[in-house]
C-alpha cells in the first residue's frame, strides 16, 4: 500500500471512531473542548476589566506608556476571577484605582463617577483636607479669592466647592 492509502485508510478509521462516538457530551467535551462561558461578554464591567488589561499588558495599547510601570493582580487576567472580586459595575461608575502609584489589585480598585476619578489624579493639588479647609474659611466668612490665594489654589476651584459643583460627597464641616 502506497503512503496516499495508508493515510486515507487511518482518516477514515479517526472519522468512523468519531462517528460511532459522538454524543454531544463526547464530541463537545472531550474531543473538541471549549472554553467555559459566563454570559457576561459586553457588559459593563467586562468592558472595564478589558480595557484595564489592555491598558496594563498590550504594547500596542495607545495609553500604555502611562501604564508600563503599573502591575495587575495575577488572578485577574481571568475575567471570573475579576468578577469575583469586583462585582457588578454600578451604572455610571468606572474602574479606578484609589492610589495611582499602585497596580490593580482589589484592594486598590473601586468603581468611582467620572468627576471622583477626575480628582483622582497625580497633578490634582485638591484632596479632602484642602476641601475641608476651604469650607472651613467660608464658614468664617473669608472671601474666595482670599481662600484660593491663601491655600493656592485657583478661584474657581473655590467657587466650585463652594457652589456644591465639585467634592459633594466630601463631609461638611
Amino acid at each position: 500500500m502506497s503512503y496516499f492509502t495508508e493515510r486515507y485508510k487511518h482518516d477514515e478509521e479517526f472519522r468512523e471512531r468519531i462517528k460511532a462516538n459522538s454524543s454531544d457530551y463526547y464530541h463537545k467535551r472531550r474531543v473538541f473542548p471549549t472554553k467555559k462561558v459566563h454570559g457576561m461578554r459586553n457588559t459593563g464591567v467586562w468592558r472595564s476589566w478589558g480595557y484595564m488589561k489592555s491598558r496594563v499588558l498590550s504594547k500596542t495599547n495607545k495609553d500604555h506608556r502611562y501604564y508600563k510601570n503599573i502591575s495587575m493582580e495575577p488572578r485577574w487576567k481571568e475575567f471570573t476571577e475579576f468578577y469575583k472580586d469586583m462585582g457588578d459595575r454600578p451604572e455610571g461608575l468606572t474602574l479606578d484605582r484609589i492610589d495611582n502609584d499602585k497596580g490593580y489589585y482589589p484592594e486598590n480598585c473601586r468603581w468611582a463617577t467620572r468627576g471622583q476619578q477626575a480628582r483622582n489624579k497625580r497633578n490634582n493639588a485638591v484632596d479632602e483636607s484642602m476641601v475641608l479647609a476651604v469650607r472651613q474659611k467660608i464658614k468664617e466668612g473669608v472671601v474666595g479669592l482670599k481662600i484660593a490665594k491663601e491655600l493656592g489654589i485657583s478661584s474657581n476651584v473655590v467657587y466650585n466647592i463652594k457652589s456644591g459643583r465639585s467634592w459633594q460627597e466630601v463631609a461638611h464641616v
